[in-house]
């Protein structure tokens, strides 16, 4: 996977009881997965929010926020780019915040493709 950090998901399915799978609907791992895919798409909506408003703080917030989710299921690329509108909201022109926020949510839908792949592909 190039978005995701197999090994992170690998190291996370230990919150699940023995005999679970990742496709079973009683995995936590499972549940964790796809409300970060539901969350991640309004972290996106909520990034467009506050650059159409001029929010700068509200940006930095959604990142951050966006990033720790993005981290919990390995999202590195996504983890990445939205460290970096959390650390530049402040100082950079909107044309850049613009962007990176374009890049958020490329990364953002291939990890939650690759995601939802590696779950089915666990049936």
């Amino acid at each position: 996977m190039k978005f995701i950090d197999q090994k992170q998901l690998d190291e996370l399915s230990v919150i699940d009881p023995p005999g679970v799978k990742i496709n079973d609907e009683r995995s936590e791992l499972r549940k964790v997965i796809l409300l970060f895919v539901e969350h991640s798409k309004k972290w996106g909506d909520d990034l467009l929010s506050a650059y159409t408003n001029h929010d700068r703080e509200k940006l930095a917030h959604v990142a951050h926020n966006f990033r720790a989710s993005a981290s919990y299921v390995g999202a590195h690329e996504v983890v990445a780019l939205c460290l970096n509108l959390e650390t530049s909201a402040l100082t950079a022109t909107f044309d850049q915040i613009r962007r990176l926020i374009e890049l958020i949510q490329m990364a953002s839908r291939e990890a939650n493709h690759e995601l939802i792949a590696w779950i089915q592909a666990s049936q």
